[in-house]
């Protein structure tokens, strides 16, 4: 949507130029009929210069393109109707500009929403970075133990907050599959969480932004990042998304399963129960590992179905892992609700990348 605003506007830039070439007798063109004055040549010429510098500014993904094309696109109007006959299709490439602006314009409101909150989140850590040593573990139940001495945690930095991006698949029940890419930081102290989703759902681009951060949770999903499909907060949802939390200490960052406020209680050789407080709402998970030592499944009856409004037992089966940035973490993964009536995938997700104690500068969006 940004590339094609940014040819637009430079063509429709460029185009502008022909009315000052004509004022001052600058090039011969014949396919415009009506003479123009000096004094408006100029001003098709400035014209055209702000819509240039607007597709720069878009290009460079600098705020100020919103000024420079509103300017230009109003500008240009003006100057159309008065040379209708010669320039009356421009007023088609002002629309397209206008849509493509507003499109752009709602969908960098939602990333620097997200940019904004990770900030703030960061600000508040007051968190300390040491080294995770193996007597660090030596409390936790066996098949944790061994989980994070595969992951290779042992002799590194633990992880006080981690960056990661996504793609993959999901649904809603009784629809077909979109794709989708995410971007997501999380942080250990205060637990935080923001997830920004983008995606095109029946061809329309759709972007969902969930934040997870003192003591609130909300979850808002628009069309074309403008038009609100749905927007949810509250003590649910935020009970739902401290399982998204510790199903995300699990998977992207096992270091934190050294969190003070998990409590473990062990089942058998494969299998323990893990219990987090966070903000006095307590959540707890089965973790399921396999022979070799690595996390197979996360299971927790305390999430809540959004688009049910109940809470059903939701899993997260792991079925690859993946050499990341020196560890070995989950590569693919599938979401599932277990209803009554029988179990419905509504998610097939594959981490693409995992950065441990970002520096926050890096967390720009490439879009």
């Amino acid at each position: 949507m940004r590339t094609l605003l940014l040819i637009v506007a430079s063509l429709h830039g460029l185009i502008h130029f022909m009315g000052l070439f004509k004022a001052y007798k600058w090039a011969s063109l014949p396919e415009l009929s009506l003479s123009v004055s000096q004094r408006m040549g100029v001003l098709w010429g400035i014209t055209g210069m702000a819509f240039l510098i607007g597709a720069i500014l878009v290009l460079l993904k600098k705020e100020g393109w919103v000024y420079f094309l509103g300017m230009a696109v109003v500008v240009s109007q003006i100057l159309i109707i008065a040379a209708w006959k010669d320039a009356k299709f421009g007023t088609l490439a002002n629309i397209i500009v206008v849509v493509l602006g507003i499109l752009v314009y709602g969908a960098e409101a939602f990333q620097n929403r997200f940019e904004q909150d990770v900030q703030k989140t960061a600000s508040a850590s007051n968190a300390t970075i040491e080294l995770l040593h193996e007597n660090d573990i030596a409390e936790l139940p066996n098949p944790v133990q061994n989980y994070l001495r595969l992951t290779g945690i042992i002799g590194k930095p633990k992880v006080q907050s981690f960056y990661a991006e996504m793609q993959g698949t999901m649904r809603s029940e009784g629809e077909d599959w979109f794709h989708f890419t995410s971007q997501q930081y999380n942080a250990l102290k205060p637990a935080a969480r923001h997830f920004l989703m983008k995606a095109r759902v029946k061809g329309i681009q759709t972007t969902g932004y969930h934040s997870y951060f003192d003591h609130q949770a909300s979850m808002d999903i628009r069309l074309l990042s403008l038009f609100s499909v749905e927007k949810i907060s509250g003590e649910a949802l935020f009970k739902a998304e401290t399982v998204t939390f510790l199903n995300d200490l699990c998977l992207f960052a096992p270091s934190n399963l050294l969190h003070p406020n998990l409590k473990w209680e062990s089942i058998n050789e494969t299998t323990v129960k893990v219990i987090f407080n966070n903000q006095g709402v307590e959540v707890s998970a089965k973790l399921y590992f396999d022979e070799e030592g690595y996390l197979r499944n996360f299971v927790s009856n305390d999430r809540l179905d959004v688009n049910r409004h109940k809470t059903f037992r939701f899993s997260t089966p792991i079925h690859e892992f993946q050499e990341i940035n020196g560890y070995r973490l989950p590569r693919t993964a599938e979401a599932i609700w277990h209803y009554p009536e029988g179990d419905f995938t509504y998610g097939t997700f594959e981490i693409t990348s995992v950065t441990y104690n970002p520096n926050l500068e890096d967390l720009k969006s490439s879009d």
